[in-house]
């Protein structure tokens, strides 16, 4: 009788399997397309509202979805979480590749580089993905594995991603000792004008080869066309000063204005707003640029997130910094922030 029960059941179980769950993956299929809609169209709640309900019916065991619900989330461990699960069910399908990649980049976004390099390092995400190239030099990078840094960039061959390509790779070489590969590549770059950075850095090996002439034309191409940026201001700097120094009897000039700091690396500079809106921090930008035209947008990740910053200046020292904030509030009338740069 016990085991004629225990049959019955199983009998009982296989059929609701059979009825029930086909229903379900029918069911979820169709809420993923309607989330993927909704996301095209920026409706962001509904969409996280349709696959956190997909999430729960299936039992977590909808790798899409999870993937899709990550990329909504507004914090990185939020996100990261979703992703793993998406990885342990996929195991090696392409959810969980795409989910790799995307727990790189938080891991990036967060300065976790070693955790990054050594997830996409291992799974090969590269061989499918130029993205995952670009994460993984970078993350190389970062770690001062230069070599291992150039072997997954040179695998990027089209789009912007060769140009952030390029210029890391120049980064790499001139952190071991080939200056003249680097400036190769700056100059590749430079001629294309896609990137400011890269325009600035060649003009530096101008100024290096002592070629001062060459490197004011160029410092004042980058000023024309990229003055807005933080490689624009500086550029318009070092125009100002190279320019002295090769009048006859000029002393050497040192500018104490907003745009003071010659190296990108480190100082200080003027913050009025973060937006996640980039409309509108170019609204607040276009109020201040009539009265300051070196006003500039920053864009950074936080949590994985995009904010708008508007800023203004490049400053030796907070103290330098205050002094000329003072004057720009009361110009303004706008709150302001002092702000390291990173």
């Amino acid at each position: 009788m016990r085991a004629s029960l225990h049959s019955r059941l199983a009998i009982v179980g296989l059929l609701f399997c059979l009825v029930i769950f086909p229903g379900v993956t029918a069911g979820a299929n169709d809420g993923v397309v309607r989330a993927r809609r909704a996301i095209a169209s920026g409706r962001y709640a509904a969409a996280e509202s349709t696959l956190s309900q997909i999430v729960r019916v299936t039992a977590g065991r909808n790798p899409e979805a999870l993937f899709l619900l990550a990329g909504l989330q507004t914090k990185g461990a939020r996100a990261r979480s979703l992703y793993g699960e998406a990885i342990r069910l996929d195991t090696t399908g392409r959810w969980a590749q795409r989910a790799r990649l995307e727990v790189a980049k938080i891991d990036y976004a967060l300065g976790r580089y070693a955790e990054a390099w050594s997830s996409l390092d291992e799974s090969d995400a590269c061989d499918d993905n130029p993205q995952a190239c670009l994460f993984e030099g970078l993350s190389a990078l970062m770690l001062q594995r230069y070599d291992d840094a150039r072997s997954a960039l040179r695998r990027i061959h089209k789009g912007q991603m060769r140009t952030w390509a390029w210029l890391a790779m120049a980064e790499a070489d001139a952190k071991k000792g080939r200056p003249d590969e680097a400036c190769r590549r700056y100059e590749a770059l430079s001629d294309a004008m896609v990137s400011p950075t890269a325009v600035y850095r060649y003009g530096e090996c101008l100024e290096n080869r002592g070629d001062t002439g060459g490197a004011i034309q160029l410092y004042k191409r980058l000023d024309e066309q990229f003055s807005e940026t933080p490689e624009g201001v500086l550029a318009a700097e070092k125009v100002h000063r190279l320019s002295a120094a090769t009048v006859p009897g000029n002393p050497p000039q040192r500018n104490v204005n907003a745009e003071s700091v010659t190296t990108l690396e480190r100082g200080f500079t003027i913050q009025f707003g973060s937006f996640r809106d980039r409309g509108n921090a170019i609204k607040l930008a276009s109020r201040i640029r009539r009265v300051y035209p070196g006003v500039r947008i920053d864009t950074e990740l936080v949590d994985y997130r995009e904010y708008h910053r508007v800023r203004y200046g490049y400053f030796h020292s907070r103290d330098e910094a205050e002094r000329a904030a003072h004057k720009m509030a009361n110009d303004l009338n706008e709150a302001y922030s002092i702000m390291p740069i990173p």
